[in-house]
């Protein structure tokens, strides 16, 4: 079973996508910022990460940064979600080492998708 890590200071969109990816049989582990994410990620063997770009007291490209400078998460996929479509943030996000993007809202099939395939790598 691969283990995700959801991390978004919003409680209903975590309950979304962990009541979502746990019925297609991933086991969630869930976080309200990064400070907790990063503490979860050194506590939990993690294979994909889900962050949210705007988050209070660390955004969701410091928390990449900071996942990406862990010698075990270098190549762990990262999904940021952003309610932005520009691509300036997508490009920024690649730079800080997200693996993909996607645009809230978003169907539930659509985030599945993504994670499996990223899984599949």
């Amino acid at each position: 079973m691969k283990t995700i890590l959801v991390v978004d200071d919003s409680p209903t969109v975590v309950k979304m996508i962990s009541d979502t990816l746990q019925f297609r049989g991933f086991k969630v582990i869930e976080a309200g910022n990064g400070f907790e994410a990063l503490a979860k990620i050194d506590e939990n063997e993690i294979d994909l990460v889900i962050v949210d770009l705007v988050m209070p007291i660390m955004n969701g490209l410091e928390l990449i940064r900071s996942i990406r400078g862990k010698e075990r998460h270098k190549s762990t996929p990262i999904i940021l979600q952003t309610a932005q479509s520009q691509g300036d943030i997508q490009q920024e996000a690649e730079v800080a080492g997200a693996t993909g993007c996607i645009v809230k809202p978003f169907e539930p099939g659509q985030l599945v998708s993504s994670v499996k395939k990223l899984l599949a790598h």
